[in-house]
């Protein structure tokens, strides 16, 4: 009994001193990873102590939540869970009983990848006009991203450019570009991504400004001054059109921003809207606000003012030259001044002698600018004929 109480004693004994002198196991971190981030690489270097993690591009990690793997007893401060800075190295230290240990984490964000181009999303646009792309990889800073036109000759045009989201783009390219096939290259930073599909820039369709004249003979000249009618390169045409017909004019001929058309004969008398058209571009231009109308030449017609004057004044005396009044037999004239605010209606003597019809201005005319119309009639014979014309006069105080 006493024998087999010493070897129980020795046995124990043995135990406790093989327990006492067994290494204890370094603290380590098994996983690492980022609350709500998708990590491209995670690397842990167990001989350095040294984590290497690598976010997508444009993640902001100034505030981000590591989620720590540990063995059993073994504490980390800071803490699994509290958000860090990892704009800068992050040290963990490990503790478990005695031993302590220091991992660096270190984040790094990915370079900006390479923008790409899978769509554009027209073949043809106007010079001066919008148009999309739509790829990937295009970031999130406008200030980031330039755009271009390249040519044949390998020229680049900057375009104007809004970023819609990091997957589209919209842009606004020049309306003086010249027409032509382009690709459309995307810059981001120092990556760039050229498209492979070209589009085909198109001259703008013709925009007309204005028309000097609007009441017009049979004959005349109907000049137009408009933007985007280069004759050199492209034929126009003018459209006359009303409820009734539609008429499409020749150029006769062109200045820089004006093009002339010739209203022929056959031009049936009235009004018209007048429109540009780009024949070889297949393109109308918009209608102005102004009209215009045409007149008979064989009948009467106010050409001009004589011996007009910058400014008027009331009493001063209007002689006006004439064609055609002979011919209705009209025996009472009538002028009337149209202004913004009044119309004033004055009787006009007619000289057939010298063919010119005279008005003295009212004494109480208010200083303003007004067109002049025309009223030919005879009662008796019902005759009553009218016309506008583009004369106007300044009156002053």
């Amino acid at each position: 009994m006493i024998r087999f109480i010493s070897q129980l004693c020795c046995l124990l004994l043995l135990f406790s001193c093989t327990k006492t002198n067994e290494p204890s196991t370094p603290p380590s971190i098994l996983k690492f990873d980022l609350e709500g981030v998708k990590a491209l690489s995670t690397t842990i270097d167990q001989s350095t102590k040294t984590i290497i993690v690598e976010v997508p591009y444009q993640t902001a990690i100034s505030a981000l939540v590591p989620i720590i793997g540990l063995e059993d007893g073994v504490t980390v401060v800071p803490a699994s869970g509290l958000a860090q800075n990892f704009a800068q190295d992050v040290y963990f230290t490990l503790s478990k009983g005695s031993n302590k240990l220091i991992y660096t984490v270190k984040v790094k964000v990915a370079n900006q990848p390479k923008p790409e181009i899978s769509q554009i999303k027209t073949d043809t646009v106007e010079a001066g006009k919008d148009l999309s792309i739509v790829g990937k990889n295009f970031g999130k800073f406008a200030l980031d991203i330039q755009a271009f036109l390249i040519d044949n000759e390998n020229k680049e045009s900057l375009l104007k450019h809004q970023l819609i989201d990091s997957t589209q783009i919209k842009l606004t390219t020049a309306i003086e570009q010249k027409a032509g096939l382009y690709h459309i290259k995307v810059k981001v930073k120092n990556q760039e991504v050229t498209s492979d599909t070209k589009i085909w820039l198109a001259y703008p369709s013709p925009k007309l400004m204005s028309i000097p004249k609007t009441q017009l003979l049979k004959g005349d000249t109907l000049w137009l001054i408009g933007e985007y009618i280069d004759a050199t390169q492209y034929t126009f045409l003018c459209e006359l059109s009303n409820k009734n017909t539609t008429y499409q004019l020749p150029m006769s001929k062109s200045l820089p921003k004006q093009l002339g058309f010739i209203l022929p004969n056959h031009v049936t008398v009235g009004e018209y809207e007048v429109k540009i058209y780009n024949a070889s571009e297949k393109k109308l231009s918009s209608t102005t606000a102004r009209s215009i109308n045409i007149y008979d030449p064989s009948l009467p017609f106010v050409t001009a003012i004589l011996n007009t004057q910058a400014f008027y004044k009331k009493s001063d005396k209007l002689t006006f030259s004439t064609i055609n009044f002979e011919k209705i037999g009209a025996r009472f004239y009538q002028v009337n001044l149209v202004g913004v605010a009044k119309t004033y209606i004055q009787n006009g003597i007619y000289n057939a002698t010298q063919k010119t019809l005279s008005i003295e201005l009212p004494d109480a005319i208010q200083a303003g600018t007004y067109a002049i119309h025309f009223s030919l009639s005879e009662p008796k014979q019902s005759i009553n004929y009218s016309f506008q014309t583009d004369l106007q006069i300044a009156v002053k105080e």
